[in-house]
């Protein structure tokens, strides 16, 4: 028996046990936790003390103590069959997925993503991301398909002293970014989106046009009309996370796409963050030259076409109120009708709007490059848009909202044509525009979009002080 276990007698042993064990039966994980701990900083020679609190902390979240309380209670002779059970069925899941299938040594360098490869827009950056990851020496964990399993999550979570590149924290799970957090990790996190501070993570809602900054520095003022996007965890959990996160801020160090993004994470958490503009970019611009692209007949070609996806965030609303103010110009959504008016259901569709359903490998990418102005209204604070790059370089002719925030601030005021949110005013715009935009103009923007995208080099992602 060791010096510190004398510190506990061996009543007050039985005690500490028998309330842990009732706390644990009503399912009063944390208080059964907090008498666990006790005995585990003793060592008390208690059979199945690890795999109780194993047990405790699955149920509570705390996913880096769950692995190695289950190895610690395989190390006695007189194994709980239980503890053997949750271990063998915790590996059997984790191990269907490749990139969890070797150890994960401690002092290590990682990127984890909770999304895997192309899947949608976090995972179109993630496939650009891998071959620097690898480049640099950085292991890359990524769910095999979906998102991450709790037997996942609890693998992920048993990583210890080491540096992680974290893409968004909402798919990889809040308890595991925590868990990463309290086992002595250091976290970089790329910021992807808004919900930093927005837990619709994009910083709009429907009641109020534009962008929403009501949780800036302040998560009281959650609009109760506002629930989790894109993961449906509950309202309470979300805001719980993110007063988390603004407590843990000063320890993080935030990865931004843009400068504006830099100032929006400062304005939210303090002036004393850690923050690096590394930028964006992903590999959709392969054979970006328009030659090779099918040329649309005259029937086919619209005046204005949408460029995004018809959600109230990227301005579908916008899009047709601009619609009705400017009759005399065909307009694309390329949506599905029906999808049209569920989003926007309280604004009237004019006679000069098309709906199809097309994305950029059917249709839309044609559509793009023949318009006479692509728009990209997103009424967020929107970072790097795909949409919005694709449509600087493939045509050039561009209109967006007016924001604070977004990267659309960072584009030159000759290259682009901002709108307010006022769609009378904005329509006068377009008209003016349309008629004095001319080819060198769209060269201009192209080459800018160019440049900015040359002139990103994600393997500072990776880069930082050892």
């Amino acid at each position: 028996m060791t010096s510190s276990t004398l510190l506990m007698s061996t009543p007050d042993l039985q005690a500490c046990l028998k309330e842990s064990l009732e706390y644990f039966q009503t399912q009063r994980y944390r208080e059964c936790l907090e008498l666990l701990d006790r005995l585990i900083e003793v060592e008390a020679p208690i059979n199945g003390l690890y795999f109780l609190a194993a047990v405790c902390a699955l149920k509570l979240g705390k996913l880096d103590r769950v692995i190695p309380a289950l190895e610690r209670e395989h190390l006695n002779p007189q194994c709980l069959p239980e503890a053997q059970s949750l271990l063998a069925e915790i590996r059997t899941q984790y191990q269907k997925n490749p990139t969890l299938l070797e150890d994960l040594p401690s002092h290590s360098e990682y990127l984890v993503c909770g999304m895997p490869p192309h899947s949608g827009g976090t995972g179109v950056f993630l496939s650009a991301l891998l071959p620097f990851a690898k480049e640099a020496g950085v292991r890359s964990i990524f769910p095999a398909g979906g998102f991450f399993s709790e037997a996942e999550q609890a693998r992920i979570a048993s990583i210890r002293d080491s540096h992680i590149v974290i893409l968004h924290p909402q798919t990889l799970g809040y308890e595991c970014f925590r868990s990463l957090y309290n086992a002595g990790n250091k976290i970089s996190m790329y910021v992807l989106d808004n919900g930093f501070f927005c837990i619709q993570s994009y910083n709009h809602r429907a009641s109020k046009r534009g962008e929403c900054f009501d949780c800036l520095g302040d998560l009281s003022r959650c609009h109760p009309s506002c629930k989790p996007v894109p993961i449906p965890v509950s309202r309470e959990g979300n805001l719980e996370f993110l007063s988390w996160l603004r407590s843990a801020a000063l320890n993080i160090e935030f990865l931004c796409q843009t400068h504006h993004q830099a100032a929006l994470l400062a304005t939210h958490f303090g002036s004393g963050i850690t923050c690096r503009v590394v930028g964006m970019r992903t590999d959709e611009f392969n054979g970006v030259d328009v030659v090779g692209s099918r040329r649309l007949p005259e029937t086919e070609r619209f005046d204005i076409v949408l460029h995004g996806h018809a959600i109230a965030a990227k301005g579908i609303r916008y899009a047709l109120e601009l619609a009705t103010e400017l009759p005399e110009y065909r307009f694309l959504i390329p949506s599905e009708a029906a999808h049209v008016r569920g989003e926007a259901p309280e604004v009237p569709i004019s006679a000069n709007v098309t709906m199809r359903p097309l994305s950029w490998n059917t249709g839309l990418k044609e559509a793009v490059i023949a318009s006479n102005l692509v728009l990209c209204p997103s009424e967020w604070s929107a970072p790097v848009e795909g949409a919005l790059l694709k449509s600087l370089e493939f045509n050039g002719s561009v209109a967006v909202l007016e924001t604070r925030y977004g990267f659309e601030r960072e584009i030159p005021d000759n290259l682009i044509l901002r709108l307010p949110l006022d769609a009378r005013r904005g329509a006068a715009l377009v008209r003016a525009h349309m008629v004095r935009h001319s080819r060198d103009a769209s060269e201009a923007t192209k080459l800018w979009a160019r440049q900015y995208r040359n002139g990103v080099d994600l393997a500072t992602v990776f880069s930082r002080e050892k």
